[in-house]
Protein backbone atom coordinates (compact mmCIF):
# COMPACT_ATOMS: atom_id res chain seq x y z
CA UNK A 1 0.00 0.00 0.00
CA UNK A 2 1.78 3.48 -0.88
CA UNK A 3 1.18 7.18 0.80
CA UNK A 4 -1.34 9.05 -0.09
CA UNK A 5 0.13 12.14 -1.82
CA UNK A 6 0.63 14.80 -0.40
CA UNK A 7 -0.76 17.90 -0.92
CA UNK A 8 1.77 21.02 -1.22
CA UNK A 9 0.09 24.31 -0.69
CA UNK A 10 1.73 26.44 -3.81
CA UNK A 11 2.62 29.67 -3.24
CA UNK A 12 0.82 32.97 -5.22
CA UNK A 13 3.85 34.90 -6.83
CA UNK A 14 1.26 37.30 -8.05
CA UNK A 15 -2.07 39.12 -8.94
CA UNK A 16 -3.27 40.46 -11.80
CA UNK A 17 -6.79 42.47 -11.64
CA UNK A 18 -8.85 43.18 -14.84
CA UNK A 19 -11.90 45.15 -15.05
CA UNK A 20 -10.93 47.11 -11.43
CA UNK A 21 -8.97 50.20 -10.09
CA UNK A 22 -6.33 49.15 -8.24
CA UNK A 23 -5.61 51.47 -5.16
CA UNK A 24 -2.47 51.53 -3.35
CA UNK A 25 -2.56 53.18 -0.44
CA UNK A 26 0.93 52.09 0.89
CA UNK A 27 3.50 55.19 0.28
CA UNK A 28 6.76 54.99 -0.97
CA UNK A 29 10.36 57.15 -1.16
CA UNK A 30 11.82 57.66 -4.40
CA UNK A 31 15.20 59.19 -4.43
CA UNK A 32 17.10 60.58 -7.20
CA UNK A 33 20.33 62.27 -6.34
CA UNK A 34 21.69 64.15 -9.27
CA UNK A 35 25.19 64.91 -9.21
CA UNK A 36 27.14 67.60 -10.94
CA UNK A 37 24.56 69.44 -11.38
CA UNK A 38 26.28 72.83 -12.51
CA UNK A 39 27.96 70.78 -15.07
CA UNK A 40 24.16 69.34 -16.93
CA UNK A 41 24.02 70.79 -20.32
CA UNK A 42 21.69 74.14 -18.92
CA UNK A 43 20.55 75.25 -22.80
CA UNK A 44 16.61 75.85 -22.90
CA UNK A 45 15.34 72.86 -23.92
CA UNK A 46 18.09 70.38 -23.04
CA UNK A 47 16.98 68.03 -20.76
CA UNK A 48 18.88 65.26 -18.21
CA UNK A 49 16.72 62.39 -17.48
CA UNK A 50 17.48 59.64 -14.92
CA UNK A 51 17.90 55.73 -14.95
CA UNK A 52 14.61 54.94 -14.27
CA UNK A 53 13.40 52.99 -10.86
CA UNK A 54 10.38 51.09 -10.18
CA UNK A 55 7.86 51.82 -7.58
CA UNK A 56 4.70 49.80 -7.16
CA UNK A 57 4.94 47.75 -10.51
CA UNK A 58 5.57 51.03 -11.99
CA UNK A 59 9.08 52.42 -13.56
CA UNK A 60 9.26 56.18 -12.56
CA UNK A 61 11.94 58.53 -14.03
CA UNK A 62 12.90 62.28 -13.20
CA UNK A 63 13.44 64.71 -16.06
CA UNK A 64 15.01 68.10 -15.10
CA UNK A 65 16.04 70.79 -17.52
CA UNK A 66 18.51 72.89 -16.13
CA UNK A 67 17.69 75.83 -18.33
CA UNK A 68 14.10 75.56 -18.67
CA UNK A 69 11.79 73.67 -20.75
CA UNK A 70 10.28 75.41 -23.96
CA UNK A 71 7.55 76.90 -22.25
CA UNK A 72 9.48 77.84 -18.54
CA UNK A 73 10.31 81.01 -17.49
CA UNK A 74 13.59 82.88 -18.48
CA UNK A 75 16.10 81.38 -16.02
CA UNK A 76 13.37 79.10 -14.39
CA UNK A 77 14.35 75.14 -14.07
CA UNK A 78 11.77 72.64 -15.26
CA UNK A 79 11.94 69.32 -13.11
CA UNK A 80 9.43 66.35 -13.90
CA UNK A 81 8.18 62.97 -12.99
CA UNK A 82 8.08 60.33 -16.41
CA UNK A 83 6.31 57.14 -15.98
CA UNK A 84 7.53 55.08 -18.80
CA UNK A 85 5.46 54.17 -21.17
CA UNK A 86 5.84 50.20 -21.34
CA UNK A 87 4.24 49.86 -18.13
CA UNK A 88 0.63 51.36 -18.79
CA UNK A 89 -1.77 48.71 -20.78
CA UNK A 90 -4.62 49.70 -22.83
CA UNK A 91 -6.64 47.89 -20.16
CA UNK A 92 -5.61 50.09 -17.11
CA UNK A 93 -5.45 53.20 -19.35
CA UNK A 94 -3.70 54.76 -16.37
CA UNK A 95 -1.58 55.23 -13.28
CA UNK A 96 -2.47 58.04 -10.67
CA UNK A 97 0.09 58.94 -8.30
CA UNK A 98 0.44 61.54 -5.42
CA UNK A 99 4.39 62.84 -5.26
CA UNK A 100 6.54 65.52 -3.76
CA UNK A 101 9.15 67.03 -5.74
CA UNK A 102 11.88 68.03 -2.90
CA UNK A 103 15.33 69.88 -3.66
CA UNK A 104 17.44 71.47 -0.61
CA UNK A 105 14.65 73.29 1.62
CA UNK A 106 12.28 73.66 -1.31
CA UNK A 107 9.01 70.92 -1.10
CA UNK A 108 6.18 71.20 -3.90
CA UNK A 109 3.63 68.98 -3.15
CA UNK A 110 1.92 66.62 -2.74
CA UNK A 111 0.67 66.70 -6.08
CA UNK A 112 -2.02 63.87 -7.99
CA UNK A 113 -1.39 63.62 -10.97
CA UNK A 114 -3.25 61.16 -13.92
CA UNK A 115 -0.63 59.31 -15.71
CA UNK A 116 -2.01 57.73 -19.59
CA UNK A 117 -0.29 56.36 -22.34
CA UNK A 118 -0.76 60.39 -24.11
CA UNK A 119 0.31 61.55 -20.96
CA UNK A 120 3.11 60.09 -18.88
CA UNK A 121 4.78 63.00 -17.61
CA UNK A 122 4.31 65.97 -15.32
CA UNK A 123 6.30 68.70 -14.03
CA UNK A 124 6.84 72.16 -12.61
CA UNK A 125 7.62 74.52 -15.41
CA UNK A 126 8.97 76.75 -13.05
CA UNK A 127 10.30 75.18 -10.04
CA UNK A 128 12.94 77.18 -9.27
CA UNK A 129 15.29 79.55 -10.41
CA UNK A 130 18.57 77.93 -11.82
CA UNK A 131 20.96 81.15 -10.00
CA UNK A 132 19.16 80.23 -6.37
CA UNK A 133 20.26 76.44 -7.22
CA UNK A 134 23.69 77.59 -8.02
CA UNK A 135 23.58 80.08 -4.83
CA UNK A 136 25.78 78.22 -1.99
CA UNK A 137 23.91 80.08 0.61
CA UNK A 138 20.41 78.29 -0.37
CA UNK A 139 21.80 75.40 -0.03
CA UNK A 140 19.77 73.52 -2.83
CA UNK A 141 23.40 71.61 -3.51
CA UNK A 142 25.15 69.44 -1.73
CA UNK A 143 29.00 69.09 -3.02
CA UNK A 144 27.19 69.68 -6.38
CA UNK A 145 24.58 67.59 -5.76
CA UNK A 146 20.80 67.94 -5.50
Amino acid sequence: MSAPPSKKKKKVVGTVDIGRKKTLSEEHTIRFDIHQFESLPSRRGQRTQSSSIACHGSSWSLRVYPGGCMSSDEGAIYVGLFLQNNVITESEGEVTAKYRIRAGPEVLGPTVSVFTKASNYWGYENYLLRSDFLNPSERFLVDGTL
